[in-house]
């Protein structure tokens, strides 16, 4: 059941790493506040990375079931 939450976990990550990415790419590049986008977006991405990492350990522990 943990890995299933940490998959999910990193799902939402995605999603919100997605919907940066789309607002973006749009004429939020002009405003000022795209700055602050663009460092959730670098966080969103570390928070992915970091839930992978954490469900492939909990994998090995199972003995990659």
């Amino acid at each position: 059941m943990a890995l299933e939450v940490i998959r999910t976990s990193g799902s939402l990550c995605e999603q919100v790493i997605e919907t940066i990415q789309h607002a973006l790419i749009g004429d939020f590049e002009r405003h000022s506040w795209s700055v602050f986008m663009r460092n959730i977006l670098e966080y969103s991405g570390q928070c992915v990375a970091a839930v992978n990492k954490l469900a492939y350990r909990m994998y090995l522990r199972r003995g990659g079931e």
